[in-house]
């Protein structure tokens, strides 16, 4: 968590230093975000796959 809160913090000092840097950071953390959910989804379909068998 603490880890988390650093590399926000971070990310706001980068953002209004550049501005065009907020369009790419929300890029970045949607599509990661993406990427959290379609592999939580594949994790749980293979435990259900596992427990019909």
């Amino acid at each position: 968590m603490a880890v988390a809160l650093t590399v926000l913090c971070l990310l706001a000092l980068v953002a209004t230093a550049w501005p065009a840097a907020g369009v790419v950071i929300a890029w970045s953390v949607g599509a990661a975000a993406i990427v959290v959910v379609v592999l939580r989804r594949v994790r749980s379909a293979r435990e259900v796959a596992r427990r019909s068998r």
